[in-house]
C-alpha cells in the first residue's frame, strides 16, 4: 500500500469545482448508503451517511478517491487517511483494518474505487 498523494486537476479547473462535479457522479451511482458496484468492470462508489466501526477489508490492488468526507485503514501499525485531498493506491492484495471516519446526513461519505487486474 502506497501512502496517500494529492489529487492532480486540469489546469484552470478550481479544486472545488472538481470535487463538486466528482462528488455528483459519485451520488448519482451510489443514491443509498452501501457499496454500488456500477457497470464498469472494478469500479464501485461508496456512500456512506454516518462514521462506521472499524472492520477487516482484503483491499485488492485498486485505486480510491474520496469525493467527501473521510476514511482511515491501518495496515501493520500505520494509519493511512484518504479523503478529497488525498488519495489510496493498493498494489497487492493487502489485509487491513478500515473505518469511514467523517460521514454525516448533510454531508455524506461518497467515495470511489477501480480495481486493477495485475494479471492482464
Amino acid at each position: 500500500m502506497h501512502g496517500a498523494a494529492s489529487a492532480r486537476l486540469q489546469p484552470g479547473q478550481p479544486r472545488d469545482a472538481a470535487f463538486a462535479d466528482l462528488r455528483t457522479a459519485v451520488a448519482d451511482l451510489a443514491p443509498s448508503p452501501g457499496r454500488h458496484d456500477a457497470d464498469w468492470p472494478g469500479l464501485a462508489c461508496v456512500c456512506a451517511d454516518a462514521p462506521r466501526m472499524p472492520d477487516w477489508v482484503l483491499y485488492r490492488p485498486s485505486l480510491c478517491v474520496v469525493a467527501q468526507g473521510a476514511k482511515e485503514a491501518e495496515l501493520g501499525g500505520e494509519i493511512y487517511r484518504y479523503d478529497a485531498f488525498h488519495y489510496l493506491v493498493s498494489g497487492a492484495p493487502l489485509p487491513a483494518r478500515s473505518q469511514i471516519v467523517e460521514a454525516t446526513l448533510q454531508r455524506p461519505f461518497y467515495s470511489v474505487s477501480l480495481a486493477v487486474d495485475l494479471a492482464a
